[in-house]
């Protein structure tokens, strides 16, 4: 069959069906995120029950570690990276890869890439001992050339705690967690990006691949 060129308003209904899936990805994947918390609470709860019913939870406890990465990095019993407080950590350093779960490229200079959807796997330190955690994660994204800047939604342990605008520039994102999303300590963080672009091809190495957020830094001050 001969091709033929979409008339003004076939090319808008593309346009808008497109739109439409991008926002049905992107709730499945806040639903992912929220179903992976309620997974951690149902277990949380089976444990409670085969120990008599009640709920062991000792803050000052959750930061003792268990063992330690190869890269040095301390972890508890479940394998989550404990962040101590006030240290800057930088995933421009391979070693910093334990903080990050699923859903991200390699390490670069600056940073990492993630794709549309990308974990952080962190378990407070030394200093808390319950109530609100505020961390600060330098963030950065591929902005389009026209349409509205892209938003990062941020997610953990299943319970929403923002979105935020997005540049070209690196900021710095503060996130409040409440003390529901942290549990028994192990912090799951999705970080779910708007629209993720593919770079333009620069000289003879093209990058092809999808870019969304791009992580700096995280930070437990």
């Amino acid at each position: 069959m001969p091709i033929r060129d979409l008339s003004i308003e076939e090319w808008h209904n593309m346009c808008a069906m497109k739109q439409k899936l991008r926002c049905l990805e992107e709730q499945i994947l806040l639903l992912e995120a929220r179903l992976a918390g309620l997974s951690r609470t149902v277990a949380s709860l089976a444990v409670a029950e085969q120990s008599g019913g009640a709920m062991i939870h000792i803050p000052g406890n959750m930061h003792k570690a268990a063992s330690i990465s190869e890269a040095g990095v301390r972890l508890n019993a479940a394998g989550f990276p404990i962040l101590a407080r006030d240290l800057l950590v930088e995933f421009s350093d391979p070693a910093n890869i334990i903080y990050l779960g699923v859903g991200w490229w390699g390490t670069e200079p600056w940073g990492t890439w993630g794709r549309k959807s990308a974990e952080l796997r962190f378990c407070p330190g030394e200093g808390y001992v319950g109530g609100y955690l505020e961390v600060h994660l330098g963030v950065r994204s591929v902005v389009p050339l026209e349409g509205q800047r892209p938003t990062l939604k941020i997610l953990a342990n299943g319970f929403f705690l923002g979105e935020f605008s997005l540049s070209g520039l690196q900021k710095m994102v503060r996130v409040r967690i409440p003390p529901a999303a942290i549990g028994e300590g192990d912090i799951l963080m999705v970080l779910v990006h708007s629209d993720p672009q593919t770079p333009e091809p620069v000289g003879d190495n093209p990058d092809r691949r999808t870019l969304g957020i791009g992580l700096a830094s995280l930070l437990l001050p």
